[in-house]
């Protein structure tokens, strides 16, 4: 058995928890939201350790577990009318972090790559691709600044399985109020 990877885990899982205790201490509502952003980047690294040591040190099969990952990450690919849509968890702006992201990006193409090999849809020549990022009524300090970075790579992940080239895709960014907080991407053909 390999112990090193979950030794590594277990010390990362003890920096997180002191990271969250200590964020009880701070009174500065800025200070407070850095300090959480940094907890939110160190969860998602610690989701990917995880997820490597699994696959690696207790033999599971990765396709298997990335399934398992987005259903439990609410990650859904369908088609509705001659539009596909993709559902996934709320993207939060991250701009500290070029891989914070990361934690989405294997299960959403494992996703991607079930629906391609099921439906064999043809790629899109030119296609609109709206990302709505819907907030709750109750949450609007969700309303975001679309010049993220995790759209860019969900986009390029999604454009090696659907597009022919996605310098052709338009792109339409919108924030809108909804039920619960997701991120939607639709994905249609464009007209010439």
């Amino acid at each position: 058995m390999e112990y090193k990877r979950l030794n590594t885990l277990i010390h990362s899982i003890e920096q997180v928890k002191l990271l969250a205790m200590s964020m009880y201490q701070i009174s500065d509502e800025t200070e407070f939201r850095k300090y959480y952003l940094t907890l939110a980047l160190q969860m998602e690294r610690l989701t990917n350790e995880t997820r490597t040591a699994t696959v690696l040190d207790a033999d599971i099969d990765r396709q298997f577990y990335l399934s398992e990952a987005a259903e439990s990450l609410d990650i859904s690919v369908r088609k509705y009318k001659d539009k596909l849509v993709i559902i996934l968890p709320y993207l939060l702006p991250k701009r500290q972090s070029i891989d914070s992201d990361s934690y989405i990006i294997d299960p959403l193409v494992s996703v991607l790559k079930k629906y391609v090999d099921i439906n064999k849809p043809k790629k899109l020549e030119r296609s609109l691709v709206i990302v709505k990022s819907v907030y709750a009524p109750d949450n609007e300090k969700l309303i975001r600044d679309n010049d993220n970075i995790e759209i860019r790579h969900v986009i390029n992940a999604i454009s090696t399985l659907l597009f022919v080239d996605d310098n052709t895709a338009d792109l339409l960014l919108c924030s809108r109020p909804g039920k619960e907080t997701h991120t939607e991407i639709i994905i249609t053909e464009r007209e010439i």
